[in-house]
């Protein structure tokens, strides 16, 4: 456990080694710890150093993404896009604060042209989405499940090769 400070100081004795990029806040979900957070990313706004957050774009922290340089939002949509993430992105929009959006590509749950469809809709005229990044699903985490006795929901998905991401990229840009 580390105050904000603590945390400001750890990070900043390795500010010459960020050449580029920054500190992301990552892990669970950063903007459950917004107030945080949103601390650190200013202490380090002030040296000089970028800072962006990963989230799934469900809790929307208008001083936290106002404290931060890029907000990479991982769009979950093997159902129903969550409202809560356009909430999220319309506030991004607002504050003009750069987006990457990814998605992680499942076969058979999110890889049709309808949900395709889904994620291109809900980004279009987002003049701050720098970019939209498919990635490919992998069962990294299986070992993790089974250690916690949790049964993982995608145990029988194949993971996604590249050549299967590339042919999802023409798929949604042909859209």
């Amino acid at each position: 456990a580390y105050t904000a400070k603590e945390l400001f100081d750890y990070v900043l004795r390795y500010k010459n080694y960020i050449l580029k990029g920054g500190v992301t806040f990552s892990g669970g979900e950063p903007f459950l710890q917004a107030e945080f957070c949103r601390s650190v990313a200013e202490m380090l706004r002030e040296q000089g150093i970028d800072t962006a957050a990963e989230t799934n774009g469900h809790i929307t922290d208008k001083q936290f993404i106002s404290a931060l340089d890029l907000l990479i939002v991982d769009i979950k949509n093997q159902s129903e896009i969550d409202e809560r993430v356009t909430n999220f992105l319309n506030e991004c929009g607002s504050l003009n604060k750069k987006v990457i959006i990814t998605n992680v590509i499942i076969k058979g749950i999110n890889d049709s042209a309808e949900k395709l469809l889904q994620l291109k809709r809900l980004t279009e005229g987002f003049d701050n989405i720098q970019k939209i990044k498919f990635l490919p699903f992998k069962k990294l985490c299986l070992s993790k499940y089974k250690q916690l006795n949790i049964d993982f929901p995608y145990k029988d998905k194949q993971d996604v090769t590249s050549q299967y991401i590339e042919k999802i990229e023409k798929l949604y840009y042909s859209l």
